[in-house]
């Protein structure tokens, strides 16, 4: 089975995420246990492929991937769409408040494929006795008219010196904090959440505040933070363009 995943930003992604978690919490920790959760996502614009996904720091401990099925509270980090009209493969945007990171990823990665929707995927081909059993096909469905998508990128551009193409980073008060940052051969997601861990057998994990839970820093400047030092770290490779196999609609 080939897998769309690249296994050094991948690492890159989680000794981030550890090192920025040890340095925030180090004297931030309160009797409560709250538990910090970074959630990072990375889908290719125009393709699907989600190069990176951390959902989890040890899956013995949290078998759940938050990247992949976390809805976390999405706040102002969908505000760039308010006034977009979005057409029908972006439509649960208006329907939802709670997305996931992937779903975000692949929300900006339509941005940086001027207005096209790819539904995001892991698995590229399974091969079995020497036979192909399945090989991804990918279709580009159109989100958004290329006008908006080319304002709403004009409006989030970044000034940084070989960075992304756009920023973008939300909140929703205390609770989440999200940042995302694209270019035209990948889109990143960055999602920081809170929660009181199971206590009992029957009772489940509760939401909870940030509050300190990201050191000195706010949480929304914290996943900008994250999100800028796993892009800065991407390999070459990832930022150009691959083979693409679709049939666009």
């Amino acid at each position: 089975m080939d897998t769309t995943f690249d296994l050094a930003l991948q690492d890159t992604a989680a000794q981030t995420v550890q090192a920025q978690n040890d340095t925030a919490l180090r004297g931030h920790r309160t009797a409560t246990r709250t538990q910090l959760h970074t959630a990072i996502a990375a889908v290719v614009p125009g393709d699907g492929a989600i190069r990176l996904m951390c959902g989890g720091a040890d899956y013995a401990r949290q078998p759940f991937n938050d990247a992949l099925h976390g809805a976390i509270e999405v706040g102002t980090a969908l505000t760039p769409f308010d006034h977009v009209q979005l057409g029908t493969s972006l439509n649960w945007l208006r329907r939802t408040a709670a997305p996931t990171p992937v779903q975000m990823a692949a929300t900006y990665a339509s941005l940086a494929a001027s207005s096209h929707y790819t539904v995001p995927y892991t698995v590229t081909e399974i091969t079995r006795n020497t036979g192909t059993v399945y090989t991804v096909s990918h279709t580009l469905r159109s989100a958004m008219t290329t006008a908006s998508a080319k304002a709403v990128t004009e409006a989030l551009h970044s000034q940084a010196l070989g960075g992304p193409s756009a920023t973008h980073t939300g909140r929703a008060g205390n609770r989440t904090a999200w940042s995302t940052a694209y270019g035209p051969h990948l889109a990143l997601t960055v999602a920081l959440f809170a929660e009181r861990p199971v206590t009992t057998d029957t009772k489940p994990a509760t939401p909870a505040q940030l509050t300190r839970l990201t050191g000195t820093q706010t949480p929304a400047t914290a996943a900008a933070q994250t999100a800028a030092s796993i892009w800065s770290s991407t390999p070459q490779h990832l930022r150009t363009p691959g083979a693409l196999r679709q049939r666009q609609m």
